[in-house]
């Protein structure tokens, strides 16, 4: 296991914030999306999952799943 040391951590992530990590977990997908050229149809098929599943991911809405994630 990685250890971080937790002056190398924006002040925004030390409060420990579950909503702020599930945003910025959610603008992590969909920059890594984007950045490998994949639609949200695209990525929705490639996980047997539907575009609007997608969209949840990346708006923060729903959760990732260790499956979508994998």
């Amino acid at each position: 296991m990685t250890t971080v040391e937790l002056s190398s951590v924006p002040p925004a992530l030390r409060s420990g914030s579950p909503a702020l990590f599930k945003r910025i977990i959610a603008l992590l997908l969909q920059r890594w999306r984007q950045e490998a050229g994949v639609s949200q149809k695209d990525a929705a098929g490639r996980l047997d999952r539907t575009p609007q599943h997608i969209s949840n991911l990346e708006s923060g809405e729903r959760l990732s799943s260790t499956a979508d994630l994998e």
